[in-house]
């Protein structure tokens, strides 16, 4: 089961962070692929 673009799959979210001023680093945690880092 691997999501694409635009289909939806639980998330836990693990941990966030600031890049810099309008940016966040966000760590989810996803079943199907594990540990995900988004900008």
């Amino acid at each position: 089961m691997s999501a694409g673009p635009g289909e939806r799959t639980p998330a836990v979210i693990l941990a966030t962070r600031p890049l810099g001023e309008a940016d966040l680093l966000v760590v989810l945690l996803t079943p199907g692929r594990g540990k995900l880092r988004a900008a």
